[in-house]
């Protein structure tokens, strides 16, 4: 038996839909010859997976969050059905649960959703074809009113050289501020970074990277005590440079970055991974020295604040 499968989503190219939505879509079933089958369905299937080694333990994470079927052809208590050659479509709908974590795709896991369609044909293993999409747990930045607030992130940092007979006794303060906490993928974050240089040591440049954070956790009990193994990785999602600071000097510089598309902050809803955000800014000190780093937390949401606070 040979057959192909195309799945397509209703008015969603991108292949992009929000939990709690309705998902629709069509599949175009084509035979190229007469098929007996038990069934033919639809699985949705939501689950994560990580796997990482912890010293010389191997571990592995998982979670499933969405495993659902829609019978186009038959059911599981159906006998043979006889499918002719040709060309089958059969519409699907489901609505998405509210209650699942975005997709996310990491080096070492990942949580992803697919749609699955499923000829159960007798004395054959049934033949399965299968199609991914993106899904985004919406957050919205008016539900946490501390977003609102200022982010102001404070290093003072003595001049650090790898050699401590060129110590330098003055130091450096630095202040990185943004106006608010939350942001939106496409919005523009406007840094402001006040630089006081006491020290004789010239600041070249600064860098700015906007850090996504994916951590990963197993739990499990050791002598009736919980605890879990914890792996984190960090994917840059963008870079920008800055101006630098002369020794002896003070300065305000400011660096505007847009953040890219990117699944929004996830940490209440999966057990296995989580994910954060923080814009790093590094002001870069020459190669005998230690660079200063400050890192911003924040948060990226999938609705906007409701006034203009961000404008």
């Amino acid at each position: 038996m040979s057959a192909t499968c195309v799945i397509e989503f209703e008015d969603n190219p991108r292949k992009i839909i929000y939990a709690g939505q309705l998902l629709r879509g069509m599949v175009r079933l084509n035979l190229t010859e007469n098929t007996n089958v038990r069934s033919v369905y639809v699985r949705i299937k939501g689950k994560a997976f990580a796997s990482w080694k912890s010293g010389k333990t191997k571990v592995e994470a998982k979670e499933k969050y969405l495993d659902e079927k829609m019978y186009l052809v038959g059911s599981y208590v159906a006998g043979e059905i006889s499918l002719e050659a040709g060309m089958h479509e059969y519409a699907f709908e489901f609505i998405m649960p509210s209650s699942v974590p975005s997709s996310i795709d990491g080096k070492i896991g990942h949580i992803k959703y697919t749609v699955r369609v499923v000829l159960d044909v007798p004395l054959w293993m049934s033949k399965v074809f299968k199609e991914e999409f993106t899904l985004i747990k919406a957050l919205n930045l008016n539900d946490q009113q501390s977003l609102r607030q200022p982010l102001t992130v404070e290093e003072i940092s003595g001049v650090l050289p790898f050699c401590l007979q060129c110590f330098d006794r003055n130091r450096i303060y630095i202040l990185a501020r943004a106006p608010v906490s939350g942001f939106l993928p496409r919005q523009t974050v406007n840094l402001e970074i006040n630089v006081q240089n006491r020290s004789s040591v010239a600041i070249s440049h600064f860098t700015i990277e906007l850090i996504q954070l994916i951590t990963y956790l197993k739990d499990y009990d050791c002598c009736g005590y919980k605890s879990n193994y914890k792996k984190q990785e960090e994917k840059s999602l963008f870079t920008g440079t800055s101006d630098g600071c002369n020794e002896v000097e003070y300065k305000t510089i400011h660096i505007a970055a847009e953040i890219p598309p990117t699944p929004p902050t996830e940490i209440l809803m999966s057990k296995v991974v989580k994910v954060t955000y923080l814009i790093r800014v590094k002001a870069c000190t020459p190669l005998l020295y230690k660079n200063v780093i400050l890192n911003l937390p924040i948060t990226i949401g999938s609705y906007p604040f409701q006034d203009n606070v961000m404008s």
